[in-house]
């Protein structure tokens, strides 16, 4: 049994191991970026996959980074590849807004069967302005990683620093590091309550049931999908 806490502050930012430092392989490509790129595009710009307790379930993890100023949503897709290449199963991710100029992580399941490799693909690349305009603040979650593979748990404590209220079930999405800073998985889950403005609460987020913690995992980093739907006050 162990536990790691790390934290993550605002809407998405990198989260820190309490063991050892973690390393993100985000360094641009060095070609020329595409026309969409230079005009500001949503792109996959790391991704990796591990197989979750008893290897039933294939847990996939992707960091997207919007190269331009406008916050809208994209659709992404996780393929399972059987080792001829062809699709045998795949998970969708749809968040409904990606900061301008930011990265968000991204996480899921699949089942395991057949799968050799996993491909992260965006399937809507265009960037729209999303309904919830300029409101500022996030819900800052420091998250503690216990169990292993089998039998993992995640809990969270978690402080809104958003000007209204949220709803319950608001959509989040979590990505796993091993210790030496690569991706090995991930998931996705929904708040399980409401959180009023400037309060703190510790909530579990991720439990047994939920397939268990990837293989090798020793840090975690949390989005929130923060929409005008899932506050209070934005209709």
């Amino acid at each position: 049994m162990r536990a790691i806490t790390i934290a993550v502050v605002s809407f998405c930012l990198l989260a820190l191991s309490a063991c050892a430092p973690v390393v993100r392989s985000t360094t641009p490509d060095p070609t020329e970026p595409s026309p969409s790129e230079a005009e500001g595009a949503i792109r996959v710009i790391e991704q990796g996959w591990g197989l979750n307790g008893d290897g039933e379930w294939v847990s996939w993890g992707a960091v997207l980074e919007n190269t331009g100023d406008a916050r809208g949503g994209v659709a992404v897709t996780a393929s399972g590849l059987d080792a001829a290449g062809s699709t045998v199963t795949s998970d969708e991710a749809r968040p409904h807004r990606v900061p301008g100029s930011d990265t968000i992580v991204l996480g899921g399941l699949m089942v395991a069967k057949g799968v050799t490799t996993v491909e992260v693909v965006i399937d809507d690349p265009g960037v729209e302005h999303d309904e919830l305009g300029l409101i500022t603040g996030g819900l800052e979650t420091e998250l503690t990683l216990s169990g292993d593979a089998q039998d993992g748990d995640i809990s969270a404590e978690i402080t809104s620093s958003l000007p209204v209220a949220t709803k319950d079930r608001m959509t989040f999405w979590i990505l796993f590091r091993d210790e030496a800073g690569k991706i090995s998985g991930g998931s996705s889950g929904y708040a399980p309550s409401a959180f009023e403005p400037g309060a703190t609460r510790t909530v579990s987020l991720f439990g047994p049931t939920n397939g268990g913690l990837p293989d090798r995992f020793a840090s975690g980093e949390i989005y929130w999908d923060i929409s005008a739907s899932f506050l209070e006050d934005a209709g």
